[in-house]
């Protein structure tokens, strides 16, 4: 796949960055400009096109954390909807993961909703646990952390867009 330049933006009239918490938004400079925005052209990073929505915007999934859980117990979160247990909300162990945050529908009534997507945290079955933002305060504003969360951000890398599944 290709590789895209991606620009940070802002409001005309704003100085401030478009910003997740710590994890900056990126577009693409026509999606930018589309929605009437200023792209910040020093803030330009080569991104695979695989890691945009069809309008152009990062997708959540584009930044993967390296976190360390201080103790086990900290966070519930749910597994795979699909597989040996689907759907169920297990306790996240002790232990260090790389996580996204992400979007996921638990329940159709309520729609998607904002989560951190544990890779490799479900220790009964394998797979991945998603932690609700909403259901955990000290998470959400993720990556911006307060020094009594459960965990740590040791580091931030791009994904590998053969990384995520974006099904889910």
């Amino acid at each position: 796949m290709a590789n895209i330049n991606v620009y940070q933006y802002r409001v005309p009239g704003q100085p401030e960055i478009n910003l997740r918490g710590l994890q900056p938004r990126y577009g693409t400079r026509p999606a930018i400009e589309r929605i009437g925005h200023i792209p910040l052209l020093d803030t330009v990073l080569e991104l695979d096109e695989r890691l945009l929505n069809a309008d152009g915007f990062t997708v959540p999934e584009y930044l993967t954390y390296r976190i360390h859980l201080k103790r086990s117990h900290g966070y519930a979160g749910r597994t795979a909807p699909d597989g040996p247990l689907a759907d169920a909300r297990l306790q996240v162990m002790a232990g260090d993961y790389d996580a996204r945050l992400t979007m996921r529908e638990f329940d159709p009534a309520s729609g998607v909703t904002s989560c951190l997507r544990i890779v490799d945290a479900n220790q009964r079955a394998g797979g991945d646990l998603w932690v609700r933002l909403d259901d955990e305060p000290e998470l959400a504003r993720f990556p911006d952390l307060a020094p009594t969360a459960a965990l740590v951000i040791n580091g931030r890398r791009l994904t590998d867009p053969d990384e995520v599944d974006m099904r889910r």
